[in-house]
């Protein structure tokens, strides 16, 4: 074991024992402890970072080149460009070239825009590469490949370990196991214990988000191919990516929106005090069961900006500033704890956070429709300006397993 790894194992047992004193009643004794594991946690610190410093960077990990079928794909992509769809749409035509190419080989219509244009060839590359290195992960009863189109690359969904799997047509369904089998020992001659195997499925149908835009002949003229490129991308990116990070994390199936996580997730009992630095902590020490997190590292803990602010005021033994917030605190401890202005707003000063559990590789689902059409909705003809609506179908939100997920409640004031 090297020193960094040894030093990395006592960090882990110092925490421990934080966490611990922290569970615990306060006495003179344990708050006499906890101030010895404090100061042993900042000499840990210093120790840690010195030895990284001295470690020697490993190896990269040796990386295999693309095969034929993915250096085409990038080919494709380097050539074809979003703003030649609009034009031709402009014109009142079909797209013909590499963008007609790209359609065809990504398996959506001509003249609509798949989502892999959003991605630059370093980015597909990359993804190649990442494929090829960890593999895909497995659901129950499905293979999912983790693609997540970067037209949504703003969004929290990745974040919180939501899957995004392009859907070519139909209802999307996810098979699963609905009952745990029996397994034990038996005496000799006697029957293995028997359960009968009984399934059941999750499935959601496309629900349609978008957004509008003109375009004049004289804007294509005046700003040039390139930079009317950039500009829509940019554009479309956010629109649909703000509209993607509501229907991940607070839709409720309503409006023909799709049913987003917080709302199927079990509402907890308002917490009655203001969070204190214990309550922040446990938000991530709660949710560690030796299953689905069988440590604070597995637990990635999204909140909306006011619980983070508040996280970032409240801390340990002073309000001074010199202490550690709980804010700094969860960032080294859980996996990952951060703000998110699409989780739901707060609400008689409580508000809501959530929860991912990534030990077991089991995230949420929720499959595009692969492509993004352009609808010429009103034509300015006289004004050479035309309107359109650039929409995407996207479906609900998908738990495979539901205990990899948990929301939580904070009171902030």
């Amino acid at each position: 074991m090297t020193p960094l790894q040894r030093i990395r194992v006592e960090m882990s047992e110092v925490r421990q024992s934080i966490n611990e004193n922290l569970g615990a009643e306060a006495t003179e004794e344990s708050q006499a402890k906890l101030g010895e594991l404090t100061e042993r946690m900042k000499v840990l610190e210093v120790r840690y970072r010195a030895a990284e410093l001295a470690t020697p960077d490993e190896e990269p990990e040796e990386r295999k080149e693309p095969d034929s079928q993915d250096r085409e794909r990038l080919e494709l992509r380097s050539k074809a460009h979003v703003g030649r769809i609009i034009e031709s749409a402009l014109r009142g035509r079909m797209p013909d070239g590499a963008e007609r190419e790209i359609a065809e080989a990504e398996g959506v219509p001509v003249g609509e825009i798949p989502f892999g244009m959003f991605e630059s060839a370093h980015e597909v590359r990359a993804q190649v590469e990442d494929r090829v290195v960890t593999g895909t992960p497995t659901l129950v009863g499905l293979n999912i490949q983790p693609i997540v189109p970067n037209v949504f690359a703003m969004s929290v969904a990745a974040r919180l370990g939501i899957n995004m799997p392009s859907v070519s047509s139909g209802t999307y369904v996810i098979p699963r196991l609905a009952a745990d089998l029996t397994g034990g020992f038996a005496a000799e001659g006697a029957d293995a214990a028997e359960t009968a195997a009984t399934f059941d499925s999750l499935s959601t149908t496309p629900h349609r988000i978008g957004g509008g835009f003109a375009v004049s002949m004289e804007t294509l003229a005046s700003v040039g191919l390139p930079d009317f490129e950039a500009s829509l991308r940019a554009n479309l990116t956010a629109v649909l990516s703000d509209a993607l990070d509501k229907a991940v994390i607070r839709a409720d199936g309503s409006a023909n929106q799709p049913n987003g996580l917080v709302n199927q997730l079990d509402d907890p009992t308002d917490p009655t005090a203001v969070a204190n630095w214990a309550a922040f902590v446990e938000l991530v020490v709660d949710r560690i069961d030796g299953l689905y997190a069988e440590g604070p590292g597995n637990v990635i803990v999204a909140v909306n900006p006011d619980a983070l602010k508040l996280a970032l005021k409240t801390y340990r033994g002073t309000t001074t500033g010199t202490d550690v917030s709980a804010a700094a605190y969860l960032s080294g401890l859980a996996g990952g704890f951060f703000s998110n202005a699409n989780l739901p707003v707060t609400a008689g000063n409580i508000a809501t956070c959530v929860a991912h559990l990534n030990g077991r590789g089991f995230g949420a689902v929720m499959p595009t429709w692969g492509s993004m059409s352009v609808d010429d909705i009103y034509s300015d003809s006289r004004k050479a300006t035309r309107h359109f609506t650039v929409s995407s179908l996207v479906g609900d939100v998908l738990l495979p397993k539901k205990e990899a997920y948990a929301r939580m409640e904070v009171k902030v004031a």
